[in-house]
């Protein structure tokens, strides 16, 4: 089992091509075994996984890619980092008490009036 990554927008776009070619050989030859999902989920192996993160990286990539003059596999794999980086501040987040949005300093300033 591959633990190796915690989120499918964390795993590099790399990875997930080479699934996807896998995931077609398989599908070619008939070896529908490649589809089955496992539990726990492998993020960089689960076709169900794979498919649904690669459909939305093309789909902001389609986006901003004429925009910014960069290359494909660039672009894709800054979208993976930057939704990951994202879904990490907003468990951050909720893990924050109401005092940590003021600085912290908010018990003092009460404790103080």
């Amino acid at each position: 089992m591959s633990t190796k990554y915690k989120d499918p927008k964390e795993v590099p776009t790399t990875v997930l091509v080479a699934r996807l070619k896998e995931l077609a050989d398989a599908v070619a030859s008939g070896n529908f075994s490649e589809l089955r999902m496992r539990i726990p989920a492998e993020v960089d192996r689960d076709a169900d996984i794979v498919l649904a993160e690669v459909a939305k990286r093309l789909e902001a990539a389609n986006d901003i890619c004429v925009f910014t003059g960069k290359p494909i596999n660039e672009v894709l794999d800054d979208i993976g980092r930057e939704v990951a980086a994202e879904s990490r501040q907003k468990v951050e987040d909720k893990e924050k008490t109401p005092y940590d949005f003021y600085g912290g300093d908010l018990e003092d300033e009460l404790a103080c009036s």
